[in-house]
């Protein structure tokens, strides 16, 4: 859920647990999936989540939305973390 409570579904796969009993797990999207960080950042790529760290790790590619003529929207490489409003549903 990004800060105008729009929610992107994270399905995670490859959730499993490391040698100390952690639960990590993966996701990924592709640049055709229209993803975003925040209505300010599109995103294409990996998240990890680990279950001893707040935040979301991020690898991939991102870029302002925006329709300025005479300006590109290039996509740049992003590495890092980012907190996320979770928001948890089983079923």
């Amino acid at each position: 859920m990004d800060e105008i409570a729009k929610i992107f579904p994270i399905n995670m796969n490859n959730i499993t647990v490391d040698t100390t009993y952690q639960t990590y797990a993966r996701a990924g999207w592709q640049q055709d999936e229209g993803f975003q960080l925040s209505p300010a950042f599109d995103f294409f790529g990996d998240v990890l989540l680990l279950a001893s760290n707040k935040e979301l790790s991020f690898t991939g590619n991102t870029r302002i939305p925006q329709d300025c003529a005479g300006i590109s929207r290039n996509w740049m490489g992003l590495t890092g973390e980012h907190r996320t409003r979770r928001r948890s549903s089983f079923r």
